[in-house]
């Protein structure tokens, strides 16, 4: 989801049409603005609503990010539209809420020791086998995972001690 500096696993500024995406990407990047920070007057996911048939539709979130200098991806991804806000609903509900990212599930399993349950939230779609089996240890071991999060779609995998993400994604079976 990330744009800065160029092409993301969804989109790019390469190929024919200056839109195939990136199969390695540097995690090593700045974040796009939107990520961490959402400003007050920032639309969310677009809201549902019944369009007449063919009506071309609109996406306000992306109109106001292209307006505003924003990654259109701001509303999809990131801390600021989907983990900051459980994050302060636990805090509030009265639960102890330690932070983690991918990376440290990735490189160091043991995060999950001594926890009785790990929640995932906001949009990680893509795991590395080593987060995987980092959580399938963890429950094999009696640990529980809550997942209020988008889906596990996408096989990566990290390289150069965690500063690039390899994913092919569709083109997986042919090229990698």
């Amino acid at each position: 989801y990330n744009t800065w500096g160029g092409s993301n696993h969804y989109q790019g500024i390469t190929g024919p049409n200056r839109d195939q995406y990136a199969t390695i990407v540097s995690t090593q990047r700045p974040w796009c603005r939107g990520f961490v920070v959402l400003p007050k007057d920032a639309p969310r996911v677009p809201v549902e609503v019944a369009m007449p048939p063919k009506t071309v539709p609109r996406y306000p979130h992306m109109e106001w990010a292209f307006a505003t200098g924003h990654s259109k991806k701001y509303a999809s991804s990131g801390w600021a539209s989907y983990d900051s806000h459980f994050f302060r609903f636990a805090e509030r509900a009265g639960y102890q809420v330690d932070l983690a990212s991918q990376h440290e599930l990735h490189f160091s399993p043991e995060i999950l020791d001594g926890y009785e349950c790990v929640v995932f939230v906001g949009h990680d779609e893509y795991w590395t086998w080593e987060m995987r089996d980092a959580v399938d240890n963890y429950v094999t071991r009696g640990g529980h995972a809550a997942r209020f999060a988008g889906n596990f779609m996408w096989q990566t995998r990290l390289e150069d001690q965690g500063r690039r993400q390899v994913c092919y994604k569709y083109k997986a079976r042919a090229e990698d």
